[in-house]
């Protein structure tokens, strides 16, 4: 069949930030390719599917994610199998956060982290009531290019020194407001602050994903297209121009 099996964690909890613009994002390309996306929305106490192709992850608050942390970890082994096998992963925000080794709260509760990510993320580092608000524009070292986007987060995360970052600032805060980096990619996986969504403006982020969930299905290979979206092409360039205009909302709260 030419399916794509794509897990999506927690849906009902971790959906803050429109997140499922991403999942329509990806049926959308996937159509244009004759493919279909079936997904399968995994909650807590469920067990994980055995068909996997694409794991999504999306964003919460502090309560959101502790209320899935510790479920989360009954996954950690066969999410790690996966990502090692080359699946790719969309984490988002919270998600991110918790595909990490830890996430200590407004709280000072330490999350325990699936580690995916060689990283750690703590909410209002050194300074109370602080968010990172603002659009963002980065640079990824690989074929993803360019990303544009939206940010709005109170942790500050530090990747560790076997951690490569998704990519670069060229203007926001990213994961710390302070080492110009934003996100962490291994292997396939991506780790991201972005969103609003993140994928209907990142048309290579969605071709990379799809391309990468069926390298092991030769039948749906040889139907991938680098699909070019016009509308999608315009919302990047018009997100990119508003970015770098003065009035553009990027500031951090206190």
């Amino acid at each position: 069949m030419n399916e794509i099996n794509l897990v999506h964690l927690y849906p009902e909890i971790l959906n803050l930030y429109a997140d499922r613009g991403n999942l329509l994002t990806l049926q959308y390309y996937t159509k244009k390719m004759d493919m279909s996306l079936n997904i399968k929305n995994i909650t807590l106490s469920e067990q994980f599917p055995e068909k996997c192709d694409l794991i999504f992850i999306g964003g919460g608050q502090d309560r959101d994610q502790e209320q899935v942390s510790h479920d989360l970890l009954r996954h950690k082994d066969v999410i790690n199998h996966l990502v090692n096998k080359g699946v790719p992963v969309l984490a988002v925000c919270g998600g991110y956060q918790l595909f990490g080794k830890s996430y200590r709260t407004s709280k000072n509760k330490i999350l325990e982290g699936i580690g995916i990510f060689d990283c750690v993320s703590v909410a209002n580092y050194k300074t109370k009531h602080k968010r990172f608000i603002g659009d963002i524009i980065i640079n990824t070292p690989n074929e993803i290019g360019q990303i544009i986007g939206f940010e709005n987060h109170a942790a500050s995360t530090f990747l560790g020194k076997n951690s490569e970052p998704f990519g670069f600032i060229e203007k926001g805060f990213g994961n710390n407001g302070v080492d110009k980096t934003e996100g962490a990619i291994y292997k396939n996986a991506v780790g991201t602050y972005l969103h609003g969504p993140i994928l209907p403006r990142n048309e290579k982020l969605t071709l990379f994903l799809i391309q990468k969930a069926i390298e092991q299905k030769p039948n749906l290979l040889q139907k991938f297209i680098n699909y070019h979206d016009q509308n999608v092409q315009r919302a990047f360039k018009s997100g990119k121009k508003f970015a770098n205009k003065k009035y553009s909302f990027m500031k951090r709260v206190k």
